[in-house]
């Protein structure tokens, strides 16, 4: 009579060394061959466990599976195993020949078994497990673990659950019941299929007879995650299957005993997962109430750094309140790009989520909406730093964390469920309760210990060029590219002879206006007719006393005061839309003559916004700006004040040619409009904003690198 087909389910990760004593072991059963199929399913391995088997198990089917999810590979297996029974087996385990025999005559003779396990062995011979035994407080151990066998185990029978390890199941109920419920990752998550099974009726049973050996710990062990994830799953057990035990079984977690503040870290970054359990395992009306007690037990717990962000979290996920989202920006009282490029991202979410600014310097709410011609109408809080006190503020002065000043932003920051560090300033340490997000128009500030870029979730770069510098100076990759958005498109108006520059007066002079006066200077002595016909333009914002400032109206009246040169500080945004919607050229000097690539343009906003309205950019050929013009095609770019006064000069003389180009940069300048950059925005925070009402399973590999903080 032919045997029952079996597929054996063998998930591994990076577990090469362990898989042939296992592997050889299953080769080795009593079973019938024909009648197994073995399935080992690769967890994303990175020690070449694929080709391995390839070549020394050809008899083996792989699978491969996206990250190391324990649970995750399993599903994996028996949704495409072709058994009627499914064995489950870890890769440091080894099997006796009728191990499998064995499990298959018990369920077979118990038509209403749908699982069963043996005689699990450690290594030197001692009990692993004979079944489980459940405990008061939901604890769960495995029965007779670390006794030396004599026997008093030997006795077949009925138990609560079974370990995973190396077991039998039919495959059809487990079908039934949904599978492993994969937000477990790793552990507990046998106590819980085995419980939904025994509430349909179904029994789980132990089989002495059928033995095998284990070598407790030899994957997840070595990576020091078992306490966790067998904390965490014995709260998901609770919230899923006993949700009216729920307060009290926090209480008694192992991460609340003896309120020692790493366990507490670890209790408020489960408490997400455990509450969205909660919410899909009874009506709302109950969940909310089963909730509430355990959240506010939680968050008297944890004190009022990471207690009210539990709490308001749990009032997101119930639908109660919109997630808080707070935009740090150390030079808000600054008119500049990367202000205009951060106030629309808050300008998106306005509406959808609680939005607030924070910043560093008194600033006036009208002169921001005109400056960037962003309403700005949410909340502004002014967090004074006295170390800046009427200087700079200079992030580089600080490099001792016992020392940083930034820790008052860093301590606001934990008011909010999503922080946006918005002008890349890496001395902030986050808090947030949900997620942090990075803006990085430029990796300019020296790792040091006080340097947190890496601890915040979602890290955007403006452009390719500083995303290929963030790589090289500080080790890390955009989780994504955000062009800024370009927005300047005004009324067309006729086109007038004006060369437009609009440019930051950096202190530093680092955006060149001075040398623009000097070459337009030039330009007008060697070409008469330019000084005739054409005028420089020159706008930017400046900060009172900006001595830059005053460097440039002296090089023009050194230049000659007659030179048909104007210089605008802060004009408003609907002036600067006329200047673009009327200006012909457009120049950008920004990395000339410099060798630190901090100093040139990062990406070029002003210079995609001329191009919207038709301008033809002639500007440096460096930093981000290669990837904005095509030379020759939707603009120049230039590597000297030679080439600029040569180029344009050229360009000026030739009607035909500006308007090519400049047709060419308006079409051009498409690609980075700001509906796309709001909707890729409103995108991103929204993903966010699925974390918190369907939080992710943490990762094994963050887990063991102690990657899960207190404020997730």
């Amino acid at each position: 009579m032919a045997q029952p087909k079996v597929s054996i389910i063998v998930p591994t990760h990076n577990g090469k060394a362990l898989l042939c004593a296992c592997l050889d072991s299953v080769r080795a059963l009593d079973y019938p061959r024909k009648s197994v199929e073995t399935i080992v399913v690769d967890n994303a391995s990175t020690d070449g466990t694929a080709g391995f088997l390839a070549r020394r198990y050809p008899w083996v089917r792989v699978l491969r599976s996206k990250g190391n999810n324990y649970c995750r590979a399993n599903n994996l297996g028996i949704r495409l195993s072709r058994g009627t029974y499914v064995a489950f087996l870890n890769n440091d385990a080894v099997v006796e020949p009728s191990w499998l025999t064995e499990l298959v005559v018990a369920l077979e003779r118990e038509p209403w078994a749908a699982g069963v396990s043996g005689k699990i062995l450690l290594s030197d011979g001692r009990i692993n497990s004979a079944g489980h035994r459940h405990l008061p407080r939901f604890r769960v151990r495995d029965r007779g673990f670390g006794q030396k066998d004599r026997g008093q185990f030997d006795a077949p029978g009925e138990v609560p659950s079974v370990s995973f390890c190396a077991s039998l199941f039919r495959r059809r109920p487990i079908l039934e019941e949904g599978l492993l419920d994969e937000d477990f990752v790793l552990y507990h998550e046998d106590v819980d299929l085995c419980h939904r099974l025994r509430l349909r009726g179904w029994k789980i049973l132990y089989e002495p007879r059928a033995r095998a050996r284990h070598r407790r710990g030899a994957t997840a062990g070595r990576l020091g995650v078992g306490f966790f994830f067998n904390s965490r799953n014995r709260l998901l057990h609770i919230a899923k299957n006993f949700p009216a035990k729920l307060a009290a079984g926090i209480r008694e977690s192992q991460f609340a005993e003896g309120r020692r503040k790493g366990r507490l870290a670890w209790l408020a970054a489960v408490m997400p997962c455990v509450l969205a359990k909660l919410l899909g395992s009874c009506p709302r009306p109950e969940a909310r109430q089963i909730g509430d007690r355990a959240v506010a037990w939680v968050a008297a717990v944890l004190g009022p750094e990471a207690g009210p962000g539990l709490v308001r979290r749990w009032r997101v996920m119930l639908g109660d309140k919109k997630l808080r989202v707070g935009f740090y920006d150390h030079a808000l009282h600054f008119m500049g790009g990367g202000q205009k490029y951060v106030m629309t991202m808050a300008r998106a979410l306005a509406g959808s989520f609680d939005v607030e600014y924070i910043g560093n310097r008194a600033v006036d709410r009208g002169a921001l909406s005109r400056w960037h011609g962003v309403r700005v109408d949410f909340p502004i809080r002014i967090i004074q730093l006295p170390a800046f006190e009427g200087g700079a503020i200079d992030p580089e002065r600080f490099r001792d964390p016992s020392r940083n000043p930034f820790d008052a932003v860093s301590r606001e920051s934990s008011r909010y469920d999503i922080f946006v560090n918005a002008n890349m300033l890496s001395r902030v340490r986050p808090r947030a309760s949900l997620a942090s997000v990075f803006v990085c128009h430029f990796p300019d500030q020296k790792k040091n210990r006080a340097w947190y870029v890496d601890e915040y979730d979602v890290i955007l770069n403006n452009s390719a060029f500083t995303a290929r510098w963030m790589e090289r100076l500080w080790g890390l990759r955009p989780h994504m590219l955000l062009n800024p958005p370009i927005d300047m498109n005004g009324a067309v108006l006729p086109k007038e002879d004006i060369i437009l520059s609009v440019a930051r007066f950096e202190e530093g002079g680092s955006k060149r206006q001075r040398e623009m006066v000097e070459a337009f200077a030039r330009l007008c002595r060697s070409h008469p007719d330019m000084a005739r016909r054409w005028r420089l333009v020159i706008c930017g914002g400046a900060i009172p006393g900006n001595r830059y400032l005053k460097q440039v109206i002296a090089a023009h009246l050194q230049a000659g005061p007659d030179l048909p040169i104007e210089i605008k500080p802060n004009i408003g945004a609907a002036a600067l839309r006329r200047l673009y919607a009327s200006a012909k050229i457009f120049w950008h000097l920004c990395g000339v003559g410099q060798r630190n690539p901090a100093l040139f343009e990062h990406f070029g906003m002003a210079t995609a916004e001329a191009m919207q309205n038709g301008c033809v950019p002639v500007v440096f050929n460096g930093g981000g700006q290669p990837e904005i013009i095509t030379h020759g095609k939707d603009g120049f770019l230039v590597d000297s004040i030679d080439g600029l006064v040569r180029t344009t000069a050229r360009v000026a003389d030739s009607p035909g040619l500006l308007r090519r180009v400049g047709a060419a940069a308006r079409k051009r300048s498409l690609a980075f409009r700001a509906e796309s950059f709001r909707e890729r925005v409103r995108m991103l925070f929204d993903e966010l904003k699925a974390r918190c009402t369907d939080p992710p399973a943490p990762s094994i590999e963050a887990v063991a690198a102690g990657r899960i903080p207190a404020s997730r």
